[in-house]
């Protein structure tokens, strides 16, 4: 007989999460803490996230503990910098714009070869 990493049901686990999410304050939310809780590894967590009747659920857990770190990082609170590694390591990342502006306006006019023999002058 082939060894099982199913240690729950889908039922069996959803009931587990939901008294985790009710028994543990949410600012103590976290993988590791519910697999604890489960009596899982966060591997098995991950294989049962890779199968078609846990992934679904899998998923709803990550979307509400991802929820949660956004949230406090929009208040500003929780971990400093932790939050942002925290995000970084869901597959969150540090992005920078920048913006370049030129403006160019022309007074006068010149002809090509006047321009041409000004722009020789100052490279010269």
């Amino acid at each position: 007989m082939a060894w099982s990493f199913r240690k729950h049901t889908p039922d069996s686990f959803e009931k587990e999460i939901r008294k985790y999410f009710r028994e543990t304050p949410e600012e103590k939310w976290t993988l590791p803490g519910l697999c604890i809780f489960c009596d899982i590894t966060t591997r098995t967590f991950q294989r049962y996230a890779n199968t078609e009747e846990y992934a679904d659920l899998c998923q709803r857990v990550k979307d509400i503990l991802n929820n949660k770190r956004e949230l406090m990082l929009e208040r500003g609170e929780g971990y400093g910098n932790g939050i942002i590694f925290l995000l970084k390591v869901n597959g969150y990342q540090d992005t920078q714009q920048i913006e370049l502006k030129q403006d160019l306006n022309v007074t006068g006019s010149m002809n090509l070869e006047d321009y041409l023999k000004e722009a020789g002058e100052i490279l010269a």
